[in-house]
């Protein structure tokens, strides 16, 4: 603010102040940390105030917001002050609790009064591992291995028994520190075949919360591997439908009476630069003016996308000949997909009837002499040589 004292012709006004709900909560969110099954109920409790003029009445809905948090409500001062009793009931389900209770305060500029209520219900038993997988060990060999079953609770739980429900398979028990923690040794002999869900080892507690706990033991089956281009060799080829950079088709119904090679490779692979230009010279020494379609498909490798002038000047570095041989472009890789390419180059060869022949995978030594053998096979309507 400005003044008319020469010595201070600017003062300066500090306001100071507290805001206040009309209706407020002390603490406003509760935390119950980490209860156990079976423990004692905690319970926290808020103090509600209002500080408007007018009494107010506040009552709990008529449906709670989850079974496992129970709220009780009472009257300190008639329409001024309430005490919120929460109590979290640890036989609720194992897991997080994020609850939130909305009161209706009936006040037009703060409708609702919220509490949020924040916890972890943790089981009193753990084990670990829950899962046992056979599969850890050779099949021809026999397997062992422990489980360990431990108390997070302060009470004591002991474990009684252990059984399998499988044959064959052997479980002990053994008390490491009695009421806290155990042990269950686990063998199977060599090839024990378990269900298809597993064997269930049961553990029988004196908990009346948890009288029993369980883990698994599987057989898991190796993933099997993904599909590769020679598992189409002598199967219709997959459809697909292509356009060169010149506008001729490339698809099942053009393979038709003629040798196809379908070259899949990518701009940024360097394997794929040293094949093309060689299986383009043996195309022409050997092939030229027969029936025989070179098409070099031209895919995304990585992350990296190419259009067909920067294919075409790659393949010139390359010494390969980009005028020379037909080329098409398909940074979806989704005809590679459908011939189950994962790597380049790969180079498929499609005979007369439309049916995949041949499936050479990468940069092959001794690729002139094979390809030249499966082309000339085709050609002459005989069997495309074993190993090719």
């Amino acid at each position: 603010m400005a003044s008319n004292d020469p010595a201070a012709p600017n003062v300066i006004l500090k306001l100071v102040g507290q805001q206040k709900f009309y209706v407020e909560a002390a603490p406003p969110a509760l935390n119950f940390g980490l209860v156990f099954e079976g423990a004692p109920a905690p319970e926290q409790r808020v103090r509600i105030t209002s500080h408007g003029e007018k009494p107010l009445s506040l009552r709990l809905p008529e449906e709670p917001p989850r079974k496992s948090v129970v709220y009780t409500l009472s009257t300190v001062t008639p329409g001024r002050e309430w005490e919120l009793v929460v109590r979290l009931d640890p036989s609720a389900p194992a897991g997080p609790l994020n609850e939130l209770l909305s009161l209706a305060t009936g006040v037009e500029k703060q409708p609702l009064l919220e509490i949020r209520s924040s916890g972890t219900v943790a089981t009193r038993l753990e084990v670990e591992p829950s899962t046992l997988d056979l599969s850890s060990a050779p099949a021809d060999q026999p397997f062992s291995a422990e489980v360990r079953i431990r108390n997070r609770s302060e009470q004591p739980v002991k474990v009684l028994t252990a059984a399998s429900d499988v044959k064959g398979l052997a479980v002990a028990l053994s008390a490491e520190q009695p009421g806290r923690t155990y042990r269950v040794k686990v063998e199977a002999p060599p090839k024990l075949v378990l269900p298809a869900a597993g064997a269930r080892v049961l553990l029988r507690t004196d908990d009346p919360h948890r009288p029993e706990v369980s883990f698994t033991v599987i057989r898991s089956r190796p993933a099997a591997p993904p599909p590769s281009p020679s598992g189409l060799v002598g199967q219709a080829a997959p459809p697909f439908s292509l356009k060169t950079t010149a506008g001729r088709e490339v698809s099942n119904s053009a393979a038709r009476n003629r040798v196809t090679l379908l070259d899949f490779f990518a701009a940024n692979c360097g394997y794929c630069k040293r094949q093309i230009p060689r299986l383009q010279a043996l195309l022409r020494a050997e092939f030229k003016g027969k029936p025989v379609r070179l098409v070099l498909v031209a895919q995304r490798m990585g992350q990296q996308e190419f259009g067909a002038d920067q294919i075409r000047e790659v393949l010139r570095q390359a010494w390969a000949d980009p005028g020379g041989t037909e080329l098409a472009v398909e940074m979806t890789n989704a005809t590679g997909g459908s011939f189950h390419v994962s790597s380049y180059p790969t180079l498929m060869i499609l005979g007369r009837s439309g049916k995949v022949e041949a499936a050479d995978i990468g940069l092959l030594a001794d690729l002139e002499t094979r390809v030249k053998g499966q082309v000339a096979a085709l050609l002459a309507g005989k069997p495309v040589p074993q190993g090719g």
